[in-house]
């Protein structure tokens, strides 16, 4: 597989996820950049055709922020359970990504083996018309710029097909050796066994694209998002193993709880500060006030007993 290209951002820095990631709505790649707020640092990836023309008419409507360093850490989760099944169940995990495999065929995959007889077709038609061409020249029987038009047309439309067919061979080829395509990723797991620092090689040699979905309350801060991994070889491994990395529905009530809870915290912690400052402001205007509720309340008391009496 070819590796990702992947560029300095706007802070200078090269991330391990830069070229990996994706929009799901769009397709587009993820822009990373650095955030700096609330005195932290931490990478966040967005879509680039988001940011590109929010201003006039977006291709996407929204920017499917996602924190890439929490991101790193769900991949290196996912990457070290399918090795661990994939070296301990190996028949098994080999038969899994042929079954994967198979449901990843597309209409375009469908498209291309109908396309191949047709241009095996067509090539055997040119390489007649060409012959024919080549013995009416020797003969003489047409002009020799007219054979030199025909068969640079024919010649050019002959290679043409022929580089398409070669291409579509070797997609379908690759496609269809599903064994062989487990097995090249077996070894992949094998030669990086219990790794403990997620490189940007070891990425580019499991991975050749990540899809980051929309969150599930958009734009929200607090909200639960997908992912879906695309690995070199096997195409994108579902199965229990990779399902241990998402969330049951339980466990998405039980975040959505915790979610809003935070958000209250949050918001009563706000309020807290505010208090504090806005007294520590006004001190002194806090200290009569409290002398005259002070006072209101001992005149209460005193019309209270005044009236028992």
């Amino acid at each position: 597989e070819n590796a990702p290209v992947r560029r300095p951002n706007g802070d200078g820095e090269i991330h391990p996820l830069s070229g990996l990631l994706f929009c799901k709505d769009c397709g587009a790649k993820m822009h990373i950049r650095i955030d700096y707020r609330n005195g932290g640092k931490r990478h966040v990836a967005y879509c680039s055709e988001y940011h590109k023309g929010k201003a006039k008419n977006p291709k996407c409507h929204s920017p499917h922020i996602i924190d890439a360093d929490l991101l790193m850490q769900t991949v290196a989760e996912v990457l070290k359970k399918i090795e661990d099944y994939s070296i301990s169940n190996r028949a098994e995990f080999e038969a899994l990504v042929k079954k994967n495999l198979a449901m990843q065929q597309t209409d375009q995959t469908k498209k291309q083996q109908k396309r191949i007889p047709q241009i095996t077709t067509r090539l055997e038609q040119i390489d007649k018309v060409l012959n024919k061409l080549y013995e009416d020249n020797a003969l003489g029987t047409i002009p020799q710029d007219r054979y030199e038009q025909m068969s640079q047309k024919y010649s050019e439309e002959y290679y043409t097909l022929k580089t398409e067919l070669a291409t579509l061979q070797e997609q379908l080829s690759a496609f269809e050796n599903a064994g062989g395509r487990a097995q090249k990723f077996l070894k992949l797991t094998e030669r990086h066994a219990a790794f403990t620092d997620l490189t940007p090689a070891i990425l580019n040699e499991f991975i050749s694209r990540i899809e980051v979905h929309e969150r599930d309350q958009k734009r929200a801060r607090y909200a639960i998002q997908h992912i879906s991994i695309y690995f070199n070889y096997i195409g994108r491994f579902e199965n229990e193993v990779t399902q241990l990395a998402e969330p049951t529905e339980q466990k998405i009530r039980q975040m959505r709880e915790e979610i809003e809870e935070a958000k209250r915290e949050k918001s009563r912690a706000y309020h807290r500060q505010y208090s504090r400052e806005y007294r520590a402001r006004n001190l002194e205007k806090q200290r009569e006030y409290d002398r005259i509720k002070a006072r209101e309340y001992r005149a209460r008391r005193k019309a209270q007993a005044a009236a028992a009496q």
